[in-house]
């Protein structure tokens, strides 16, 4: 009995060890306002736009469209220069409002279409 009980503890101790750890790149979070966006590798501030949407995905990633054609929405979330996804901590519009603004848009209309949800209309600002 103590020899299957020593071969069974050398056995889960070798399984245990082979399994092999992941690791998950996380997000880059976006812990202030003051960082450049980037929409399908064009800055916010470049974009050849007058007006805009933004809309929050489930992830806490930002959606921002100018009405430009792209084949899959995944085209259209603020990204860092290197294409990764911008996550923000929370769904707080300040935040997200303060970032747009530094981005070079501005609040132009904000209309409650649901209890827990928002239309946001961006117009670009004169710098």
């Amino acid at each position: 009995m103590k020899k299957i009980i020593l071969f069974c503890l050398i056995l889960s101790a070798t399984i245990v060890h082979a399994q092999e750890q992941t690791t998950i790149t996380p997000l880059p979070t976006l812990l202030t306002y003051k960082t450049y966006g980037y929409v399908n590798g064009v800055r916010l501030d470049s974009i050849d736009a007058q007006y805009a949407t933004f809309s929050w995905k489930n992830s806490n990633t930002l959606s921002f469209d100018f009405g430009q054609f792209v084949p899959s929405k995944k085209l259209m979330a603020v990204t860092d220069n290197k294409t990764v996804p911008l996550y923000f901590q929370t769904q707080d519009d300040m935040l997200v409002l303060n970032f747009l603004y530094y981005n070079g848009w501005e609040l132009d209309q904000a209309n409650a279409i649901a209890p827990n949800a928002s239309n946001y209309v961006l117009k670009k600002r004169n710098k």
